[in-house]
């Protein structure tokens, strides 16, 4: 059959995609070698014209699938493409000066020939799938190993789609390593080298200009600004904290709230619950604030810690009197389509990469990022000026991702020890912003504070399952006091709502 293309409609196995011949793409100016470095594969007519593009797409260093591009621009999946590395990325280290970014395949092609031509040497060039969404999910999936380089230059095509599209792509990559190259008058660089101008696109990948976010506002910046705060909607607590819900009106975007108590008395479940309650109650969601992603960082715990104890608080019994199947159907309940993420540590993460971590579980669509807890965030110097400066920069960076992203974070901070003759927290003392342990930007840049007490040693097995809120701060109401109590359900393991009161006459 020689190189006629007799693939067949629809999804075809990639093995076979494989065998196909590599090619010089002469009408876009690029050599068989360049191809084949890439491992672009085509397809002919009888006529031997180039009729397909098939360009390789892998997953932990194998090719699970390929972009098919059916000349001169329809494209289709073969394989599996979900969750690939970028184009081009198994070639290079992921660590060294420079890498390039650009929106297509043929212009990453374009950069490498380019590169060829200049500096007989291709330097790390890769792509971005075709969409947006696609493509900033690429980068974040990716985002370690591109910010492996110090200098990554984002190279877009030269039109309004094209500068909006690399301006976000610069942001998932971050400020402090993106580059932004400019084509000049060319609308990206494969039509600079077709013209012959492979000059201007090496010129445009080192002379890339620092990327810098900060705008200006003004007139109907300012309006639009304006009517998104005052429009902002809310997704309340849950039922049981309806004391939270009137004082506090709810949690909305771009806001951190803060949850302190003694140890033991119940901060990260009062997380579970408020994770719990957002997977449920999808449909009472505000349609502005998009359906729950969660991202768990859960610092204190494994990820199969995590995940038993949602699944245990959600089934409401022993989890070993489920069967295999309804264990499974159970688990896909609440984890199924990647609308929970928990950050897998290993124990160990420092502030500088957690923050990171956390803006990565941003960019693959977390609105909801619950940080368990500040206080072992913060990597070391924890009672001295390098700890205070720590949590300083980290509360810091906290309230960036915040303003930068769609997202509610909850954070847990641990409490001072009592002093000398005070009660202690754990036998029911009401904590106070200056008992926050660490440095005093915690409670400044936090918008709101929930305080829990409890007194775990009561004879009463009611009144020391009974936990007491109270909010410290709310800059949305500024309503603050007693927020109610809660029953913690020791056979369910839920707080349900209601005062120790009408707990001890249910009892």
């Amino acid at each position: 059959m020689g190189y006629e293309n007799k693939l067949p409609k629809g999804k075809v196995d990639t093995s076979y995609i494989g065998d196909l011949p590599t090619e010089a793409l002469v009408d876009r100016a690029i050599s068989k070698a360049v191809c084949e470095i890439y491992g672009v594969k085509v397809a002919f007519d009888r006529k031997r014209n180039i009729t397909d593009h098939y360009y390789p797409y892998l997953k932990d260093g194998q090719i699970c699938g390929y972009k098919h591009r059916r000349l001169p621009k329809e494209f289709t999946a073969e394989g599996n493409l979900k969750d690939v590395e970028l184009f081009g990325q198994h070639l290079f280290t992921g660590s060294g000066r420079y890498l390039v970014i650009t929106e297509g395949e043929i212009d990453c092609l374009s950069v490498a020939e380019a590169f060829v031509q200049e500096y007989d040497e291709i330097y790390p060039v890769v792509s971005v799938p075709n969409g947006a969404k696609a493509s900033i999910r690429a980068i974040a999936k990716n985002r370690s190993w591109i910010r492996g380089y110090d200098n990554v230059i984002v190279l877009f095509d030269n039109d309004e789609p094209g500068i909006e599209g690399g301006r976000a792509i610069a942001d998932a990559v971050g400020v402090d390593r993106a580059y932004i190259g400019s084509l000049g008058r060319w609308k990206d660089a494969n039509e600079a080298l077709v013209n012959g101008d492979y000059k201007r696109i090496c010129k445009a990948v080192f002379n890339a200009k620092k990327y810098s976010p900060v705008g200006i506002a003004a007139g109907e910046k300012i309006w639009e600004q304006y009517k998104y705060k005052s429009n902002s909607p809310s997704s309340p607590y849950p039922s049981c904290f309806e004391g939270l819900n009137e004082l506090l009106e709810g949690k909305r975007n771009n806001e951190i709230v803060l949850f302190i108590s003694g140890t033991g008395c119940g901060k990260t479940t009062i997380f579970k619950e408020i994770i719990l309650d957002e997977l449920s109650l999808v449909k009472e969601r505000p349609p502005e604030m998009g359906k729950p992603v969660i991202g768990i960082i859960s610092l204190e715990e494994s990820v199969g810690k995590t995940a038993t104890d949602l699944m245990r608080m959600y089934y409401g019994h022993d989890l070993a009197k489920l069967g295999p199947k309804k264990e499974r159907r159970l688990f896909d309940e609440l984890f199924g389509d990647d609308k929970v993420m928990i950050l897998d540590h290993h124990g160990s993460c420092s502030d500088e990469s957690l923050v990171g971590k956390m803006e990565t579980l941003c960019l693959l669509g977390c609105n909801i990022l619950m940080l368990d807890h500040i206080t072992i965030a913060v990597s070391e110097g924890n009672e001295g000026q390098d700890g205070l400066a720590g949590t300083d920069k980290l509360m810091s960076d906290l309230l960036k991702l915040s303003q930068k992203y769609p997202v509610w974070i909850g954070v847990v901070s641990h409490l001072r020890k009592a002093g000398v003759g005070q009660k202690a927290f754990e036998e029911g003392r009401v904590p106070s912003l200056d008992d926050i342990k660490g440095s005093g930007s915690i409670k400044q840049i936090s918008f709101d504070i929930v305080a829990a007490s409890r007194d775990t040693t009561a004879e009463s097995e009611i009144e020391r399952n009974t936990l007491k809120l109270t909010v410290l701060k709310a800059r949305h109401t500024g309503k603050t006091g007693p927020a109610g109590s809660v029953f913690f359900n020791t056979e369910r393991r839920r707080f349900e709502g209601g005062s120790f009161e009408q707990q001890s006459v249910l009892v």
